[in-house]
């Protein structure tokens, strides 16, 4: 009999424990299933985010120009060498100097310096530097400097650029410009008309009511100012509408109240600051 009693208490003790195994080994695959399932959603939404931001980042520029598609190559766009494109030190005129330094291991030129007769006018007060350059932007035989700097960011904001141009007034007397805008290239200098002066393309972002849209405004060169000539060129301002798939067209969906709100406020918010440095 008492044989019996730990016979079945052994059997009891091995079935309570099997059951106590496997419910253990059930509800660790069970959770670890609900993980995978937690941690595919997880990556799923991550990619969705991931898409959307890479969206917004690449598309600009090439899907929403300024200008139609294939027209390009009738306009007269600034063409210019990078003076530097790696740490170094150049005489670009009699007793002008740029230098510019540089961290090897992120790629980017951090410091541009630039001196006339050792005295030093320009300094840049952003570190991504990613385009020097020197040129007559407005055709009085004196080059000018371009320089452009980036903000660094994610999504649009990857692409909020700070333009510094010094004008050459006179021989080594210099005027500072600066603004800021999106993705800055040579290709917002443009002559629209054929006068030797180039006109700058400024570029922003609009978040209207219903839609989002790129804009784009003319300026000129006056002197070593520069003045909003939107009025004087046929299609500008322009506002392309960002609709996630290439589009060159001046958008109907914007109505002439945010037009004209949007004018109006555009040199209060944007503005260019102008001094004589040397």
């Amino acid at each position: 009999m008492e044989k019996n009693r730990k016979r079945l208490l052994k059997c009891s003790f091995f079935n309570r424990n099997c059951a106590s195994i496997k419910n253990f080994f059930s509800n660790y695959f069970y959770y670890k299933n609900i993980r995978k399932v937690i941690n595919k959603e997880r990556i799923a939404i991550l990619l969705i985010f991931l898409f959307f931001l890479f969206l917004n980042c690449f598309a600009y520029r090439e899907d929403y120009p300024p200008f139609p598609f294939k027209s390009e190559q009738n306009l007269k766009f600034l063409k210019a060498s990078k003076i530097i494109e790696d740490e170094g030190k150049v005489m670009v005129d009699n007793n002008i100097t740029v230098e510019s330094l540089r961290i090897e291991e992120e790629g980017f030129i951090y410091q541009v310096t630039i001196a006339v007769d050792k005295k030093i006018i320009f300094k840049n007060s952003l570190k991504w530097v990613y385009g020097i350059y020197y040129a007559d932007l407005d055709n009085n035989d004196y080059k000018d400097f371009i320089i452009f700097s980036s903000y660094g960011g994610c999504g649009l904001a990857a692409f909020i650029s700070k333009v510094d141009i010094l004008f050459q007034t006179n021989q080594k007397e210099f005027s500072h410009l600066t603004y800021d805008t999106y993705q800055a290239d040579l290709k917002d200098f443009v002559d629209l008309d054929n006068d030797g002066k180039y006109e700058i393309i400024y570029t922003d972002f609009y978040y209207g009511r219903k839609h989002n849209y790129w804009v784009y405004s003319i300026y000129e060169i006056r002197n070593d100012r520069i003045q909003l000539a939107n009025d004087k060129y046929n299609n500008f301002p322009k506002f392309i509408w960002y609709t996630y798939k290439p589009n060159d067209k001046d958008s109907k969906k914007i109505t002439t109240e945010e037009k004209s709100d949007y004018l109006s406020k555009l040199n209060l918010y944007y503005k260019f600051n102008t001094n004589n440095i040397f």
